[in-house]
């Protein structure tokens, strides 16, 4: 679990410096002085996350000085902030793949669905495959003319067509490719 604690009266004093208004004006700081209460309050970042739907990576400099007790507190902290920049950018690219992996567009579905059906021809030697692979071919040229941002069901719908009329053409002539 992630655990952080934070200072409440830290926080109150900084957002209620010139206090607040009630019936009777109250000072946040003297407020805090004369509370007999301990105004650390240890927040659980996990649960509070995910109820929030988000999540975080926290990288702490006391955790890479305890694991690398060379480093002193400065050069820890140096670390984290270095992992913070570059992992930000890693980030990025890992999202991407895990929605491509994990969520294809349609678009990805069918340009892999092609790669396969035509890997899966490769190395038959019938006038039919060799038709076949000619026609996927064909499809991977026109594919690569189709603009990435083009979300037209009907074009997908065109390419999807053309690629079960070849699995079916594969499946009737000598069973699965």
């Amino acid at each position: 679990m992630s655990h952080i604690t934070i200072d409440l009266a830290d926080i109150l004093e900084d957002k209620l410096q010139f206090g607040f208004h009630v019936p009777v004006a109250i000072d946040v700081g003297q407020l805090l002085e004369y509370g007999d209460d301990n105004w650390d309050y240890a927040l659980d970042l996990n649960d509070l996350l995910a109820h929030q739907r988000k999540t975080v990576v926290v990288i702490s400099a006391d955790d890479i000085g305890r694991e690398y007790p060379h480093l002193n507190a400065d050069q820890a902290w140096e670390i984290a902030e270095r992992l913070r920049d570059d992992f930000a950018a890693f980030l990025d690219d890992a999202v991407a793949d895990a929605v491509h992996i994990n969520y294809p567009t349609a678009r990805m579905q069918l340009h892999s669905r092609l790669l396969n059906l035509r890997h899966g021809l490769r190395g038959r030697e019938d006038e039919l495959v060799k038709r076949l692979l000619g026609e996927l071919d064909g499809l991977l040229r026109l594919f690569h003319k189709v603009p990435e941002s083009d979300t037209d069901p009907a074009v997908h719908g065109v390419f999807a067509a053309a690629l079960d009329d070849i699995e079916a053409a594969t499946k009737v002539e000598g069973g699965a490719a």
